[in-house]
């Protein structure tokens, strides 16, 4: 990631720039009551990468790898624009150059509970309150998150945060 991350930013004329690559999936077990919803599954993905040009900064997202050249030019573009209309240009301070990996290990990992395991267990939970004649409905959501996130700076500060499944080799 860190090499494709490294050639976008190598296309980027600027002072200082920065980018950062993020996914995100996401599991979503829901009861409205007692109709369950069906599992809900997403995978999203994206870069944003921040631009200092001539005392502007700007910043700009995209999804796509071949989304990034035109991006540079427009982040660029909108930096400098920025830069005409400041009366003081923006400057950074300075900062040790950080590079570091976080994978968190984790002694038990939901991704590799099965999606029945989830159902049964959410389902479990949502029948305690509709068993009181009070309670009208519920809703009730078993979320996972998973994220993993690059950074890499003109600086060449590198972070990086990714999650440790179990029984994987760092």
């Amino acid at each position: 990631m860190f090499e494709e991350l490294r050639s976008i930013l190598s296309k980027v004329q600027a002072d200082y720039a920065d980018i950062r690559y993020e996914t995100k999936r996401e599991t979503k077990v829901t009861f409205n009551g007692k109709e369950f919803d069906p599992n809900r599954f997403e995978h999203d993905d994206g870069y944003v990468l921040r631009v200092l040009k001539k005392g502007g900064i700007s910043s700009i997202a995209f999804t796509r790898e071949e989304d990034a050249e035109r991006s540079i030019r427009t982040v660029e573009e909108n930096a400098l624009l920025i830069s005409r209309h400041l009366k003081e240009p923006v400057k950074l301070a300075r900062t040790d150059v950080v590079r570091e990996s976080f994978k968190p290990s984790l002694e038990e990992d939901p991704r590799w509970v099965s999606a029945e395991e989830k159902l049964d267990l959410t389902q479990r939970y949502n029948c305690i309150p509709l068993r009181h004649e009070a309670i009208a409905t519920t809703t009730t959501d078993y979320l996972e998150i998973t994220r993993e996130k690059y950074f890499l700076s003109s600086e060449e500060a590198k972070l990086e945060k990714t999650s440790s499944p179990q029984g994987s080799e760092d």
